[in-house]
């Protein structure tokens, strides 16, 4: 296997951050996540969280929802992530909470793949593009 750095990333364009949701298929290109590395997605059956950390090249997706109710998220201190509705401090990595009244509580990790973005609108014509919180 190929250990790839940041700098075989250097055309955002070529990649793309690909999932399900609902029963449809969706991406996000990495210019898209360059400009906008917390992102409240509004889906068919779903409520979910992205983030992405430019450096690291790493894209992470989350469920929203967390006993009974969808959390919205913003950028919080030291690279961390903020829920508005409690305040409370959560890895943008991990989808745990480490500080706040949620901390120890934890998102579900939902499954999705970097990669090419031709290569999955190839395997994927159906694909929707998200360019904003809703595609």
């Amino acid at each position: 296997s190929k250990n790839y750095s940041a700098d075989f990333y250097n055309r955002p364009e070529r990649f793309a951050y690909g999932f399900m949701a609902g029963g449809k298929y969706f991406h996000v290109t990495f210019v898209t996540l360059r400009q906008t590395p917390v992102r409240n997605l509004t889906l068919e059956r779903g409520e979910l969280l992205l983030t992405f950390d430019s450096q690291s090249t790493a894209a992470h997706l989350f469920s929203r929802r967390l006993d009974d109710r969808d959390l919205i998220f913003v950028e919080g201190e030291n690279g961390l992530l903020r829920d508005q509705e409690t305040g409370s401090l959560w890895s943008r990595t991990k989808g745990v909470a480490v500080k706040g009244p949620l901390k120890g509580k934890q998102l579900d990790h939902e499954p999705a793949i970097i990669t090419f973005t031709h290569k999955w609108q190839l395997f994927h014509p159906d694909t929707s593009e998200v360019k904003s919180g809703k595609p």
